[in-house]
């Protein structure tokens, strides 16, 4: 929630819809229905599983140009962000990243990268604009860190599903 309070100070006003979907879809699921991340290993799947790899991509690719599209013109039209490109694409990651991830695409990670590259972004100019601290550009930074930790753990069946399961087998 101080995400959103800061996000709001600041007119990043996409940054509010994003933390507010992922409440709705990476915290609540987990909190209200604790099987969600048993198990994630047997659950946990790609894109391009089940020859529909091009047909998923397509729709992820389809979903994020909606949501591009979504909010940006929030951004310019209704909220009036001084940063529309930047968060645009920040929250457009981001959403499209916890939507990869409450349908348990392992493929989520490589938005999880990107969405914590872009945020970086956002928040370095908007505290060199003076709309906000430094202290959401240093948290996003560790979020950076642990998504790369996370690449190269191999123990995570988010991103290494398929060898963890080869060696369950």
């Amino acid at each position: 929630m101080i995400y959103i309070i800061v996000a709001i100070d600041a007119r990043n006003y996409n940054d509010v819809l994003l933390q507010s979907i992922y409440i709705v879809l990476l915290d609540l699921p987990v909190l209200l229905m604790p099987s969600w991340a048993k198990d994630v290993d047997k659950k946990v799947r790609f894109l391009t599983e089940e020859g529909r790899g091009l047909r998923n991509w397509l729709l992820t690719a389809l979903f994020f140009a909606v949501v591009l599209g979504l909010t940006y013109y929030s951004d310019t039209h209704w909220f009036i962000s001084p940063r529309p490109w930047v968060d645009s694409i920040a929250a457009t990651i981001g959403i499209t990243g916890a939507m990869l991830t409450t349908l348990r695409f392992s493929d989520t990670y490589f938005f999880w990268f990107a969405q914590a590259i872009f945020p970086i972004s956002l928040w370095a100019i908007t505290a060199a604009q003076g709309d906000a601290n430094w202290v959401l550009f240093v948290t996003y930074i560790l979020y950076l860190a642990n998504d790369l930790i996370t690449v190269f753990d191999k123990k995570v069946a988010w991103f290494h599903h398929e060898k963890h399961q080869a060696i369950e087998a």
